[in-house]
């Protein structure tokens, strides 16, 4: 069954089992990926998971479940449980679903090209060997995701989307015979990988290079109080960690 029916049909149970508001949200995620372990190509696979979010809210009183049986039956039991926590929960009268709101949102590309997996990480591992030869990928990877969301609520919210991106990512340290760099990592996702080669996105190459070149360290002679830099590639995983 599609994600649409699947979530059409999840809300008119809600409905029908006596939730003032209800609200259903379907998640797919289709991925493509070939992993890289210990500078070597070693798992490629592909995997689908959907989830089913249900929200229910009764006299003011709000529960929220996420399933990933999807057969009518485990939605029915779902919604069982969601209706006993709904009843114990605490009363609020802002506890409401959207209502009216209608969008689609598609971007990126639909449909992965399994030939660009095996050919970026063959360019990473290539740049590796002849450019950062110290450097050691424990693991990285090569992906392809498609993310697939339908929403409905009982007020008449419709929002869907369907998102593709491709995406890289390596993750090492430095060795040169008892000397070790810290692990770092570098990474990231596009619409498409075909521009460039693959050490030339994310700033994977300036990070293998960086990492190559740390592996002798000395303790700081004393302490300091100064300026804090974030380079571009800190800032998206602070911006994560902050909100």
């Amino acid at each position: 069954m599609e994600t649409r029916k699947i979530a059409e049909l999840s809300l008119s149970k809600l409905t029908k089992s006596g939730f003032d508001e209800a609200m259903a949200t379907l998640v797919q995620q289709d991925m493509d990926e070939l992993n890289i372990n210990h500078n070597h190509a070693s798992l490629l696979r592909s995997t689908q998971d959907m989830q089913l979010s249900l929200l229910g809210i009764l006299d003011g009183r709000k529960a929220t479940m996420a399933v990933t049986q999807l057969e009518p039956e485990a939605i029915d039991a779902a919604i069982n449980t969601l209706i006993t926590a709904a009843k114990q929960a605490p009363q609020d009268e802002a506890n409401q679903v959207s209502s009216g709101q209608t969008m689609t949102i598609e971007k990126g590309p639909q449909k992965g090209d399994p030939s660009i997996l095996p050919q970026k990480v063959k360019e990473l591992l290539s740049f590796r060997e002849i450019h950062t030869p110290t450097m050691q990928i424990e693991e990285g990877l090569a992906k392809y995701e498609n993310q697939k969301v339908q929403m409905f609520t009982s007020k008449g919210s419709e929002l869907s989307a369907s998102i593709g991106s491709y995406a890289l990512s390596a993750f090492g340290s430095a060795k040169e015979g008892l000397q070790t760099s810290s692990f770092n990592y570098a990474g990231g996702s596009a619409d498409d990988l075909t521009g460039n080669p693959a050490e030339e996105f994310f700033g994977i190459d300036v990070m293998l290079r960086e990492t190559s070149e740390q592996v002798v360290s000395h303790p700081l002679a004393e302490k300091f109080v100064g300026e804090v830099i974030l380079t571009p590639n800190a800032v998206d995983e602070f911006l994560g960690w902050f909100i």
